[in-house]
């Protein structure tokens, strides 16, 4: 009776363990210092090695976002403003090599406990902006073509080790930006999807941008902008360049145009400052 009893408290114990959130063992939350002149290096958040995990000079929302990553689009985090705008150094420590899917959870749970933070999802109309065919007769751009690109062969011969390119060095089978010495932000892309191209240039537009192009092929693309003039706005005549609206109709044969769409939000219904070290 008493060997049975016991190992009914073990198993108690072990359900109530399995239960218990696990959590870093040791976090600072400290709202940041003022940015110095020229601003400061911002990091939303990174997991390290010895289960460390640090935010720097990061608003609340930029944090959130990495811990909830299928919300990290504009607009699909409803929370109070001062979220938006206050910065946060984080340095939390876990026990042990926690994964980073663990960690995420730790994160979640630090926030539940140092924020207070209570939140849900619903579905929202919200303003996206629309990936369409700028042309009524759906011609594309010069700068927009189908591509004849085998991305299972490509993937094939990264698993190798190997690093196929495109002609000229085009990335295949995805689109990377960089910034060229005249400022302006070059996309390009061998056998992408608009999937690829919609998370190049989604920085540049403050709503969440989605696909209605129709188009569901991979492309070879080439498109060339200027980050300063914005997203949406005409070119000036006399700036560098063009501006990402006008790029895409005249280089790849697409446009943006603002709708309402049906998407899951994330609802922060109570959040406060955090509670002392």
């Amino acid at each position: 009776m008493q060997c049975a009893l016991a190992s009914l408290v073990a198993v108690s114990v072990a359900v109530a363990q399995a239960q218990e959130p696990r959590r870093f063992e040791v976090a600072s939350v400290k709202v940041s210092p003022p940015l110095p002149p020229g601003g400061a290096r911002v990091i939303a958040g990174t997991a390290q090695p010895g289960g460390r995990w640090i935010s720097q000079n990061a608003p609340l929302i930029d944090i959130l976002r990495t811990v909830f990553p299928e919300y990290r689009l504009l607009g699909q985090i409803v929370a109070p403003e001062w979220v938006q705008r206050t910065r946060f150094d984080v340095d939390a420590r876990g026990r042990g090599e926690p994964s980073r899917t663990q960690m995420i959870e730790m994160m979640k749970q630090l926030l539940t406990d140092r924020f207070a933070m209570k939140a849900r999802t619903e579905q929202r109309e919200i303003e996206v902006q629309a990936l369409t065919l700028a042309r009524s007769n759906g011609r594309l751009g010069n700068a927009l073509r189908p591509s004849s690109v085998d991305c299972q062969v490509v993937a094939a011969a990264r698993a190798k080790g190997e690093s196929p390119q495109g002609p000229g060095g085009r990335p295949l089978c995805i689109a990377l930006s960089n910034e060229q010495p005249s400022g302006l932000i070059r996309v390009r892309g061998g056998g992408a999807l608009m999937a690829h191209l919609i998370a190049m240039i989604q920085g540049a537009v403050r709503e969440p941008i989605v696909d209605r192009t129709g188009l569901t092929g991979q492309y070879d693309l080439d498109l060339e902008f200027n980050p300063e003039l914005g997203g949406l706005g005409p070119t000036p005549p006399e700036a560098p360049g063009s501006s990402l609206s006008t790029a895409l109709q005249e280089q790849l044969g697409l446009r943006l145009e603002r709708q309402k769409a049906p998407m899951t939000v994330l609802v922060v219904d109570h959040v406060a400052m955090p509670s002392p070290d």
